[in-house]
């Protein structure tokens, strides 16, 4: 997941304005395919994007390292060590559940409609 969000870091830096939207607009298409580069190199095309600037993006250690120094201080901060790990009213879970559990933490936090 890091490199797509590289692209997309990269590729807003290159395109200002309007043209950067268009990866925010389309982000379940890129994100939800099944080949999620090739999305995102229709997409940056469509944005004004060369293939070679969007292999340059690709390549752009810089913000690869921003990315991964950004995750490693959130997940210290924030105690993370295993995935999943979801935080619901500032608990957290970790680990795969299986659905009770997480049905233990949502039922109640729903509003009651019997009123």
């Amino acid at each position: 997941m890091p490199w797509r969000v590289l692209c997309w870091r990269n590729a807003c830096r290159r395109l200002r304005g309007w043209r950067s939207s268009i990866f925010c607009s389309r982000a379940k298409a890129w994100i939800a395919s099944q080949d999620p580069s090739a999305e995102l190199q229709k997409i940056a095309k469509q944005a004004g994007l060369s293939e070679d600037d969007y292999i340059v993006c690709l390549k752009d250690e810089s913000v690869l390292a921003a990315i991964r120094g950004m995750q490693t201080a959130a997940a210290e901060k924030l105690d993370v060590r295993s995935t999943p790990t979801f935080f619901v009213n500032g608990e957290k879970l970790e680990g795969n559940q299986p659905l009770e559990v997480f049905e233990e933490i949502f039922i109640p936090l729903l509003p009651d409609t019997n009123n």
